[in-house]
């Protein structure tokens, strides 16, 4: 008999939407190693900041730090200096974010990792990729949140929802 309520209680649990499950829990689509080799590549090649600003904002880094080495990036650009890793080093000392990012050290680090800046854009395009599906389940979150509200006019959300997105 207790076997049979369990069984029973298990299909309703499964049956209902178990938003901690789907949302919380999983990590963020991110591509730290891309977003590495990005600003690894603008540091050493003397261009790369340009295609880079084309497409790029701060905030489409998954990483903390490494939306401060690209602020630092847009800081030393619009001053119209050259854009290193003692520049970025340096820029970064002065907003008081060099720490923050890991040292010297991991600026150097980021340097290091790049073999090529041939493949710069393509890795930013999946950057800007991953941002998106984060917009996306951060937009969907606040849906889910209005949605259960009593007081929200469903057809009201379903226009805001659109508008997110």
């Amino acid at each position: 008999m207790e076997l049979g309520k369990q069984k029973s209680k298990d299909l309703r649990r499964k049956s209902s939407l178990d938003l901690g499950t789907m949302v919380y829990g999983k990590i963020p689509p991110q591509a730290r190693d891309l977003e590495m080799a990005v600003l690894g590549a603008i540091m050493l090649q003397r261009d790369a900041y340009d295609d880079a600003a084309a497409l790029l904002k701060p905030e489409m880094f998954y990483v903390e730090g490494h939306q401060h080495v690209y602020r630092a990036f847009q800081a030393l650009a619009k001053n119209s200096q050259p854009i290193d890793s003692l520049t970025v080093e340096e820029q970064l000392r002065k907003d008081e974010k060099l720490e923050v990012i890991g040292g010297p050290y991991y600026l150097h680090k980021l340097t290091n990792t790049v073999v090529s800046a041939a493949h710069m854009t393509a890795h930013a395009r999946i950057i800007i990729d991953k941002f998106i599906q984060r917009e996306l389940i951060r937009i969907a979150g606040e849906i889910i949140q209005d949605a259960y509200e009593d007081s929200t006019d469903p057809r009201q959300l379903f226009e805001e929802a659109q508008q997110k997105i």
